[in-house]
């Protein structure tokens, strides 16, 4: 799947309307790969970084966005890169792993049943 499918994430009750860029810069001035606006409810990822890097870029995004969402404002950085980069390293090393973690479960109980 192309980033460019990729229109709108969901995170919590909040869609986030996905862009991608040609150039992405803070307030410093500084180059970035991707930034999340809480506000807005846009994702923004660069197009000049390699496919692998912007499925970590968009997965970073999404944490920050799942903090925020919870009311975590206190972003730790480095564990994010952390998480973002460890978890698509399983998920691309384990493709079946994210079917698992997203295939439907049955909310149905033995008792439910009986």
């Amino acid at each position: 799947m192309d980033l460019a499918n990729i229109k709108k994430i969901m995170i919590g009750p909040i869609p986030y309307d996905v862009t991608i860029e040609d150039r992405i810069l803070n307030s410093q001035n500084q180059d970035l790969n991707g930034e999340i606006y809480y506000e807005r409810g846009t994702i923004k990822i660069s197009k000049d970084c390699h496919p692998v890097v912007q499925k970590v870029v968009v997965l970073h995004e999404v944490i920050h966005g799942v903090l925020d969402t919870a009311g975590i404002t206190d972003h730790q950085e480095p564990w994010i890169v952390a998480v973002s980069n460890g978890l698509i390293k399983a998920f691309m090393d384990n493709p079946d792993l994210a079917d698992y973690l997203t295939a439907p479960v049955s909310m149905e109980t033995e008792e439910d049943n009986a």
